[in-house]
């Protein structure tokens, strides 16, 4: 009687493109999580801060990670700014809460005035964790 012997497992090189597989999906599927939900509806906008302008007259131009064209309620100054006006009751605040958040890459909701017609300004600003 002849005893045959069965391999079982698996070769290192299919454990290892197993594994290869395994890495990718998992890195994958990471780096779609993380990744910040942004969006632009009406006059709400959900964007990470790009740029800060600060203007002579004391308005600072918001330019974010997102297209500010995309507001339907109002113009954005050039095509791409928003604007907190320096008579807005609560610029310093606002201001502040712009700077950290453009310092921490963080995701901030503009509300913007509806004003249609005329150019995108800062109504209110939401940053949560």
């Amino acid at each position: 009687m002849a005893i045959v012997k069965l391999d079982i497992y698996p070769s290192i090189e299919i454990c290892e493109k197993i594994m290869e597989k395994i890495f990718i999906a998992i890195l994958t599927l990471l780096l779609s999580v993380s990744t910040p939900y942004a969006a632009c509806s009406g006059n709400n906008y959900k964007e990470t801060i790009d740029v800060l302008y600060l203007n002579t007259d004391g308005t600072v131009f918001i330019d974010t990670s997102g297209i500010e064209a995309d507001l339907n309620n109002c113009v954005p100054v050039t095509g791409i700014y928003i604007s907190l006006m320096p008579d807005h009751l609560l610029r310093d605040q606002i201001y502040a809460l712009l700077l950290t958040a453009h310092a921490n890459r963080s995701l901030v909701e503009i509300r913007t005035k509806d004003t249609p017609g005329a150019s995108c300004e800062v109504s209110y600003v939401v940053s949560r964790k």
